[in-house]
């Protein structure tokens, strides 16, 4: 991929550092992305199995649209609001809304606490 940056930073005229920025984020950040896509659907199951309410989750991430962040096409993440609504519709296509939730009550009957 480098020679391929350098060969375009000649035939362009510009920095080498400037094509390597720009490779960088066409070839690599859609694939971090979808990496965060992935662990996000892990952890709503990892809440699941341990009898937590999934929507948990979500109200987590609505915090975090509060915060400063860095512009969409520079992060290695995905925008917050974009995983808020794949967690949501994780969450609707598993019917998560079922079952005990945050009820410590049916926590501790599930795992006989």
């Amino acid at each position: 991929m480098s020679a391929i940056a350098r060969g375009f930073a000649t035939a362009a005229g510009l920095e080498r550092s400037t094509v390597q920025i720009g490779m960088d984020l066409a070839l690599r950040r859609p694939h971090s992305r979808q990496d965060e896509f992935e662990a996000d659907q892990r952890g709503l199951k990892t809440l699941r199995r341990a009898g937590y309410a999934q929507s948990a989750m979500i109200v987590f991430m609505q915090k975090l649209l509060n915060q400063p962040s860095v512009p969409t096409f520079l992060s290695t993440h995905p925008a917050t609001s974009d995983r808020i609504t794949a967690l949501i519709s994780a969450i609707h296509s598993q019917n998560a809304y079922k079952g005990g939730g945050l009820n410590n009550t049916v926590y501790e009957e599930k795992f006989n606490l």
